[in-house]
């Protein structure tokens, strides 16, 4: 983050801060504009009407390692996916817009970028994915609702990017379904998260790791376990997400260290249980 970004961020602190020190309209400020705002510097401090563009702010990131791999599968015609929630408008400022702009300026041609919200009926939908199959449009990109269940376009994909954390598991399940499927003439793909230190993104990628864990512990259905299992492949990355995030590898020893503590709760819980059936069984 700049020094203008962590300002920023500062600032919601105080704006929180007033609404639970005093009263404020819930038309004026809210706590939920707040969180919308908290997400804003750590994908772009100009969305929020900083000056500067940072050279290595996550949307200069992006760029620079898509043209990489456009210019390294330029043979095969591989394409990429680009997922981004926030920024789609210029309010004031589009990050989608920016995106497309350097992108051409690094030499990507504007007719290999497209936008899925550009495809207003499914018909020019359908246009689109035809195109990025074929190999015609390199780089697609778009939000998770526009681009998730439903989008068939894996036959030339190599990479995945997300530029931001959506809210829920099966959301970043969603994104990557597109990638990781049958039909795809890469038989190795990569998938890229970016992430602002010490920023919003620490937040989004905890709640996500959170909320995945005690979806799997429902899914699964089994609590007396005598073993604990990782809940599949995306716990770790939410663990290492936050723990990049944070700047402070040793989040992530506490986060397994968490995740053994409730294990072994579980087990003395049970321990307790069966203790006590026992004992009513012998009376």
């Amino acid at each position: 983050m700049t020094d203008e970004q962590h300002e920023l961020q500062a600032k919601q602190v105080e704006r929180y801060e007033k609404i639970r020190t005093s009263k404020v309209d819930p038309r004026v400020d809210s706590a939920l504009s707040i969180t919308t705002d908290g997400h804003k510097p750590a994908l772009d401090g100009r969305m929020l009407g900083a000056d500067c563009d940072f050279p290595d702010s996550k949307v200069n990131a992006l760029v620079r390692n898509v043209v990489r791999i456009w210019k390294k599968t330029k043979d095969t015609r591989g394409t990429q996916m680009v997922f981004c929630d926030m920024g789609v408008h210029p309010n004031p400022f589009s990050v989608y817009d920016e995106i497309a702009s350097k992108l051409a300026d690094h030499g990507i041609p504007c007719g290999q970028i497209a936008f899925i919200g550009d495809a207003d009926t499914d018909a020019k939908k359908n246009a689109v994915f035809e195109k990025v199959r074929q190999g015609t449009v390199r780089v697609l990109i778009g939000t998770t609702s526009k681009m998730g269940t439903g989008t068939n376009v894996q036959k030339h994909l190599v990479a995945l990017h997300h530029l931001d954390a959506p809210w829920k598991p099966a959301e970043v399940e969603e994104r990557e379904g597109r990638i990781l499927r049958q039909g795809n003439t890469y038989a190795e793909v990569t998938i890229y998260r970016y992430v602002t230190e010490g920023s919003f993104d620490a937040y989004m990628w905890q709640a996500l790791e959170t909320k995945a864990k005690f979806i799997a512990q429902i899914m699964s259905g089994d609590c007396a376990v005598r073993k604990a299992e990782d809940i599949g492949g995306q716990e770790l990355s939410y663990d290492e997400v936050k723990a990049i995030a944070s700047g402070n590898s040793t989040v992530l020893t506490l986060a397994e260290t968490d995740a053994e503590l409730q294990r072994l709760a579980i087990l003395r819980k049970n321990h307790h249980d069966e203790q006590y059936l026992s004992r009513r069984n012998l009376k």
